[in-house]
């Protein structure tokens, strides 16, 4: 150190405001950290809590509201892994039971978790996915947003084959894929099963795509829903030597439920491109009705007690479907007695095998006054109840409507539209009364 000056080894050593300087932004890195780390721990933890809670919701409805009977074992909780085992089967039925094992990893803003669905058929606990079917469960894997309580998921069946040559048949599957997504009180169902073919000794059916997509809304505040559905079938066709072949090509079923706090609606659209026998077309076409005007608390008063009717099963003798309709009825009242009302949108069908075109719209009206007086066991016999049928007005409008059926009516064969009245349940055919 001889060749430094005083000046120079001054400048060298650290002064003690540095060191403490030093220290201080030391601490002060250690103490960021510790708040990272913990705020990482505290949103881990945070995640995890969330993902349970939801689970525990998910499995109070379908216990409260779908009428199933819910366990859940083998649970691990963790900050990063959890899991467990879901057990779920119809309430008071030993019909079937499902196994859901699940692993749910915890990230910091989100929850990803994966298993399968094996189902047990009967008491002898037959495993559906292994000793019925030749193929493993399915397989699940969904994300859970912890923030936004936004999920999704997507359920998977392999393809699989089924042979049975003593009894002569064979089934050939390319699987099932489904998705259901959203969030509590917003979820939606969209799926398709691939196509498959079934073929024995006496013929062949090909079934084409069937594609499924269903939004279900529920509002916990007003107990408002709203449903819709809708399915379509690319193509179905038989072939076989006993009968002309059989086809029909995209086959469609739409329909919008809606309850609120004034009613409930319920709209229905059907279609069909083409159905045919041979090379001859028999019908194709499309039907939209709408029903309106159900009384929306008895409404749901009627769904509860028929999804309590159903959780018993189906062994009911005379003595129970007496009080059955008993309790029944009243509910049933109670909905009629806003005068619901059926509306034909429209009816619009093509048969050139029957030469013949279909063409409708109109509307019919129950009258709801004095719904009280009306009972629901004067539906025993076979024929619609006298007291039923006085309560029914409408008017419904057929246009070019075929010769054969106004002969068939004993009407002019000049006349292009038919005009159907209904006046307290009379009918009448452009102004002619005739007999129900």
């Amino acid at each position: 150190m001889g060749n430094h000056s005083p000046v120079a080894l001054a400048a060298l050593t650290p002064k003690v405001d540095d060191v403490e300087m030093f220290k201080r932004k030391g601490w002060l890195i250690a103490i960021v950290l510790g708040l990272v780390g913990a705020a990482y721990l505290g949103a881990q933890a945070l995640s995890s809590s969330l993902f349970e809670r939801e689970l525990r919701h998910a499995i109070a409805e379908l216990e409260n509201e779908g009428g199933y009977q819910v366990e859940r074992d083998e649970i691990q909780h963790g900050w990063f892994v959890s899991r467990g085992r879901i057990r779920l089967s119809p309430e008071g039925r030993d019909d079937w039971r499902a196994s859901i094992p699940y692993t749910a990893r915890h990230g910091v803003l989100s929850t990803q978790a994966e298993g399968d669905v094996d189902i047990a058929l009967g008491t002898d606990r037959e495993r559906l996915f292994g000793d019925h079917l030749p193929v493993a469960p399915p397989r699940w894997n969904a994300n859970y947003a912890s923030l936004s309580g936004e999920f999704d998921s997507r359920f998977s069946l392999a393809p699989f084959t089924m042979e049975d040559k003593e009894q002569g048949w064979r089934l050939e599957t390319q699987g099932v894929e489904w998705d259901i997504y959203g969030q509590r009180g917003d979820v939606s169902l969209v799926g398709s099963v691939a196509p498959w073919t079934l073929e024995d000794d006496i013929g062949r059916l090909e079934v084409g795509k069937l594609e499924f997509d269903s939004r279900y809304r529920h509002d916990e505040e007003t107990d408002d829903i709203e449903q819709q559905d809708e399915i379509r079938l690319s193509q179905l066709a038989y072939r076989g030597p006993l009968i002309p072949d059989i086809s029909i090509e995209r086959w469609r079923y739409q329909s919008n439920w809606q309850l609120d706090d004034e009613q409930g609606r319920l709209a229905v659209d059907l279609s069909l491109d083409d159905a045919r026998m041979g090379d001859q077309s028999m019908i194709g076409g499309g039907v939209a009705i709408a029903l309106s005007r159900l009384n929306a608390d008895a409404t749901r008063q009627t769904a509860a007690l028929i999804r309590e009717v159903a959780e018993r099963g189906e062994h009911w003798d005379a003595a129970e479907r007496r009080r059955l309709l008993e309790r029944l009825e009243p509910k049933v009242q109670a909905m009629l007695a806003d005068s619901p009302k059926l509306t034909l949108d429209t009816v619009d069908l093509n048969s050139a095998m029957l030469d013949m075109l279909v063409d409708i719209e109109g509307e019919l009206v129950f009258d709801g006054d004095d719904v009280e007086s009306l009972s629901l066991t004067d539906w025993e016999g076979h024929d619609v109840p006298a007291d039923w049928r006085a309560r029914l007005d409408g008017h419904i409008t057929w246009r070019n409507v075929p010769t054969l059926l106004l002969f068939q009516l004993g009407l002019s064969p000049d006349i292009d539209d038919l005009e159907i009245d209904i006046d307290a349940g009379e009918i009448s055919l452009n102004g002619r009364p005739v007999p129900w």
